[in-house]
């Protein structure tokens, strides 16, 4: 009877062991996909600025491909770090787009 309930907390000491690595993974994981954000949003703003210094129409242009790269990658996806809003954004476009369709 003694050897049973010792095996079962091993056991039970194994699987919180896991628990606590699995934890920890996913806590490194989400300060990585912040940083990966951070550093997205900041290489994005260091090309807009590069452009801006060249001036004249390259200044001026320049803002269409950011904003559309601020709207469809930062906006809607989050740099893809986050699937559950990229499967949201999916489904509403989705959604408005076969709406205009039958309209």
């Amino acid at each position: 009877m003694m050897k049973i309930a010792m095996a079962q907390l091993n056991i039970q000491a194994g699987q919180i062991d896991v628990n606590l690595k699995h934890m920890h993974q996913m806590v490194l994981d989400a300060i990585e996909d912040k940083a990966y954000i951070m550093f997205k949003r900041y290489e994005s703003q260091s090309w807009l600025t590069e452009q801006k210094e060249k001036g004249g129409l390259t200044k001026l242009i320049s803002h269409i491909p950011n904003g559309f790269k601020w709207l469809v990658f930062d906006k809607i996806g989050l740099y893809a770090t986050s699937p559950g809003r990229v499967l949201l954004s999916v489904v509403i476009f989705w959604f408005v787009f076969g709406l205009l369709y039958f309209l």
